[in-house]
């Protein structure tokens, strides 16, 4: 797959606001808001937005790298994911 570091920022910061509710959305906002604050899930995986963003970068994620990542801010995890899936096509 031949995605850039700024195609997996602009679709972070899509789904954040799409999923946040929050008002603004920069790199600084925080990826566990993609998720619900009230109801945490008790796994990532095959939530709807680990499911949509799997789906927008063509690239599945183990438990544990949507975790690392849900505790991150977006720019964090524009460059974590990023260099993952580099990591997997090398």
């Amino acid at each position: 797959m031949d995605i850039t570091r700024e195609d997996v920022l602009n679709k972070l910061l899509t789904l954040h606001r799409k999923y946040s509710g929050m008002r603004k959305t920069t790199t600084k906002s925080q990826m566990c808001m993609l998720w619900s604050v009230d109801d945490l899930p008790d796994i990532l995986e095959n939530t709807e937005p680990l499911d949509e963003l799997e789906d927008l970068l063509g690239f599945g994620f183990e438990e544990e790298e949507a975790v690392t990542f849900y505790d991150m801010d977006i720019l964090e995890a524009t460059d974590y994911i990023w260099n993952l899936i580099n990591s997997y096509e090398s």
